[in-house]
């Protein structure tokens, strides 16, 4: 299941006041990869109308000029950013790179003219505009640092990125935000513990397990980023002593608790101004790691006070998490808990109330989903996005009754197991129940349902959109049941006002014999001649 409520937001691309340039303009806007018309507009009125500019028509500028001056300059580069960064960073960065990739593609190599502007290298071509870096699947490294204009940086995907592409990378003093994400390093170059000024630093991808001592000296840091969206190692990385000292901190993700120090672990809790914290524990249930355990539920009762909004812990075992059941006080603030672990609760959690007036996003597992819980997840005023994942096989009816999740807009009941007849439930909606639910996922249990006439109760969820339902198919269950239970779903989705689109996973299809099938049957009878069994075979390859 998707990840809830990310903090961080995709790239906002060309945003909203953006336009091309109109007929009425007369400016023109050659296609990528086009050869540039050398009516370009010079620098002047033309030039100076940022909001007509887009990515096309300063890249074809980049182009015009590498293909006629072998030399890129860096007043161009400067002019670039003043006319198209000012509005939108983002697009600035692609309409450099796409001019500069268009030159390499046609074999164009031009050099670097007006020093004095840090740039980055890509394969001899110039890609870096003063305000932004965004480097893709390229060989990257740093060219020259003499920085007072760089704030962001973003270097990505490159594969060969080592320390000694990095070295001189303290001199870029007012960079911001730093981005390595993607790239194959282990270890961070010297100099990044320098960068006094960051905000934010993207370690997410990377093989890094362990932080220089001095990261804790970067007291500006926002957002340290260390997680892997790859396997199942989340979060590799220690904690770094000393990170209490990191009070601005908001957003932490991919720390492995069990690799860290007892030390390091507490002083999570001294980080009064963490919003987000989004962790790995891989404790196993082995009282080795109890202490850890202990350590980290002591600092969640502290952040638990503050400002803490987002909790997600992984794990790649069956680590029990029992241990937030002591969670005290309520952490009122928190808006997404998510649990991505093999571990099943076996109650709900006690901190898990309606007074919990902000919980917006909740993934939780369960060995088995009782209508209690339901009921008591019904209560939770704010809730919006609901996953509960469960792994037995349920044979009674749960029923969601007519005053539960008032708020709720999607509900993804998920089975943790992948065979049809390991997990099933069987889940119906009373009017008035889930008033806003918008989309639906859930298993279906056919012998559950069948005595009920396969009643789903899509009709008393008025605003939904989209439901998927997948039939749990017993050893037992016929075909003709399983039949029944699709067309009883699909009847009531067709009688809903809104149509919702529909999709039924495990449907059984009743399989028919080929034509070709049919004759070689025949053949092999010996009901057809020697000749005519070379004509029947010839029209079985042909068919």
């Amino acid at each position: 299941m998707a990840a809830f409520g990310s903090r961080l937001a995709k790239d906002g691309g060309e945003q909203a006041g953006w336009r091309r340039a109109t007929v009425e303009d007369k400016l023109p806007t050659p296609k990528l990869g086009e050869t540039a018309k050398e009516e370009l507009p010079p620098r002047g009125r033309a030039w100076a109308i940022a909001d007509r500019w887009d990515v096309a028509t300063v890249s074809g500028r980049i182009q015009a000029q590498g293909r006629s001056t072998k030399v890129i300059t860096t007043t161009l580069l400067q002019e670039c950013l003043a006319v198209v960064g000012e509005k939108s960073p983002t697009v600035a960065g692609k309409a450099v790179r796409a001019g500069c990739h268009w030159l390499h593609d046609n074999a164009i190599n031009p050099s670097v003219a007006d020093a004095g502007l840090p740039l980055f290298s890509v394969s001899g071509l110039l890609t870096c505009p003063p305000q932004l870096v965004s480097i893709a699947r390229h060989n990257c490294h740093i060219s020259s640092c003499s920085s007072d204009v760089l704030s962001t940086s973003s270097i990505e995907n490159c594969a060969s990125v080592n320390k000694y592409d990095m070295d001189g990378i303290d001199k870029l003093f007012q960079l911001k935000y730093l981005s390595l994400r993607g790239t194959y390093i282990s270890k961070l170059p010297p100099g990044i513990v320098r960068l006094y000024g960051l905000e934010t630093l993207d370690l997410r991808d990377t093989y890094i397990k362990e932080l220089p001592i001095g990261i804790i000296e970067l007291v500006r840091l926002h957002h340290l980023l260390i997680e892997r969206s790859y396997g199942n190692s989340y979060g590799q990385t220690s904690i770094p002593n000393g990170i209490g000292n990191m009070r601005n901190l908001q957003v932490i993700s991919g720390l492995n608790i069990i690799k860290s120090s007892l030390c390091a672990v507490k002083e999570l809790g001294n980080l009064t101004g963490l919003e987000e914290l989004h962790l790995q524990l891989d404790g196993q249930g082995s009282q080795e790691y109890k202490k850890h355990e202990e350590m980290l539920l002591s600092s969640l009762c502290k952040l638990g006070t503050c400002k803490l909004q987002s909790l997600r812990i992984r794990s790649t075992g069956s680590t029990p998490l029992q241990f937030l059941d002591s969670w005290s006080p309520l952490p009122c603030n928190l808006q997404l808990f998510e649990m991505i672990t093999e571990y099943d609760l076996p109650e709900m959690p006690k901190w898990i109330l309606p007074a919990l007036t902000n919980l917006a996003y909740l993934h939780i597992n369960f060995f088995e989903a009782t209508e209690e819980h339901l009921e008591i997840l019904g209560e939770l005023p704010a809730l919006l996005r609901l996953g509960i994942s469960f792994r037995t096989i349920q044979k009674e009816r749960l029923t969601v009754n007519g005053a539960g999740f008032p708020c709720l807009k999607e509900l993804y009941i998920i089975r943790a197991t992948a065979n049809h007849w390991e997990s099933a439930i069987y889940l119906t909606f009373e009017e008035g129940a889930l008033p806003k639910l918008e989309k639906l996922e859930l298993p279906f249990s056919v012998s559950a349902a069948e005595a009920y006439g396969f009643y789903l109760g899509l009709g008393h969820l008025p605003c939904l959109r989209e439901a998927k339902v997948t039939l749990c198919n017993h050893v037992e269950i016929s075909y003709k049941s399983n039949c029944d239970a699709a067309v009883a779903i699909r009847n009531e989705a067709k009688s809903h006002p809104n149509h919702p689109r529909l999709s039924i996973m495990g449907e059984q299809k009743r399989a028919t014999p080929k034509k070709c099938d049919m004759l070689s049957l025949h053949i092999f009878r010996g009901r057809e001649s020697s000749t005519e069994c070379k004509r029947v075979m010839v029209c079985c390859w042909l068919v």
